[in-house]
């Protein structure tokens, strides 16, 4: 929507990480997800390009995935973290009850009895 062109593959994605950051000035995180690919890569551009390639997780825990995730990357670069280390950090989920839970929200930890 921000570049007013589909995003249908790996290299649009990374076209548009280049196109939004020379608009805007920022870092942006292009999340591949929504790619029909069993390993979804999301690409991050800063002016350097990351790629972040994975299996994809079967998992309920999908609140959160833009508005969850951007708190968490932006309260990581607040410790100190280095931003392609805080975009990693900042996608580990954490299972809580039952149905829909939120992405991981205390790095450092590995899981919710610490």
């Amino acid at each position: 929507l921000l570049t007013g062109e589909p995003i249908t593959d790996e290299e649009e994605m990374r076209r548009a990480a280049r196109l939004l950051h020379e608009r805007y000035g920022c870092a942006f995180l292009i999340k591949g997800g929504h790619l029909d690919a069993d390993r979804p890569t999301d690409i991050l551009y800063d002016g350097r390009m990351y790629a972040y390639t994975a299996d994809r997780i079967e998992t309920s825990n999908l609140h959160g995935t833009g508005c969850t995730l951007s708190s968490a990357i932006a309260t990581l670069l607040g410790r100190g973290l280095p931003l392609e280390t805080a975009a990693i950090e900042a996608a580990r989920t954490l299972q809580i009850g039952r149905g829909n839970g939120p992405l991981w929200h205390f790095p450092g930890k590995t899981d919710d009895t610490q």
